[in-house]
């Protein structure tokens, strides 16, 4: 069975990257080097854009460094039709009566949703809420959605695991 090589990224991911955190940086250069494509999900770029505009400081620069970097990361923005974004409300409905993520997470529900439709397994993401929901009960969501699952992931467990598969791997030999 062929892994897929795509990756979506949460915004905290990409503020991660243009405030230079090794680990967003070491995850993006060595997943990129295997082969791996990053995807970003068009309420990523909301929000980023959201940040460039009404942030302070820091925020502000960060966002607007993501943005103008998007290309020269090696990202590739998703789109979605209008029968896309059919389905990430009824994904967002049923997770939402589910209770999920807390109602001011609404963006992570719509991240999510956008991930599954461009049918990525895996939301690259240091975002606490994201990386602590019940995965039984995302999982069930996605089924009642009509979705693919997504497994929101941190950078850091993600360069882990593929260490940890190297070392398997030169163990085997």
């Amino acid at each position: 069975m062929a892994v897929s090589k795509r990756l979506a990224l949460d915004t905290n991911v990409l503020f991660d990257r243009a405030n230079e955190e090794s680990f967003a940086k070491d995850f993006l250069a060595v997943f990129q080097r295997k082969g791996f494509s990053f995807e970003v999900p068009p309420t990523v770029i909301y929000e980023l854009d959201y940040f460039r505009r009404k942030g302070k400081g820091a925020e502000q620069m960060a966002a607007e460094t993501a943005l103008c970097s998007v290309q020269k990361w090696g990202l590739t923005p998703l789109i979605l039709t209008d029968v896309q974004r059919s389905y990430k409300r009824n994904f967002i409905s049923i997770a939402q009566n589910a209770n999920l993520l807390p109602a001011k997470e609404i963006n992570d529900l719509h991240i999510l949703a956008e991930t599954a439709i461009a049918d990525i397994a895996a939301l690259v993401t240091s975002d606490r809420p994201l990386l602590g929901i019940d995965r039984v009960a995302l999982q069930l969501a996605f089924q009642n959605a009509g979705l693919p699952t997504v497994s929101p992931v941190h950078p850091r467990r993600m360069l882990q695991a593929l260490q940890l598969r190297s070392a398997n791997s030169s163990n085997e030999r």
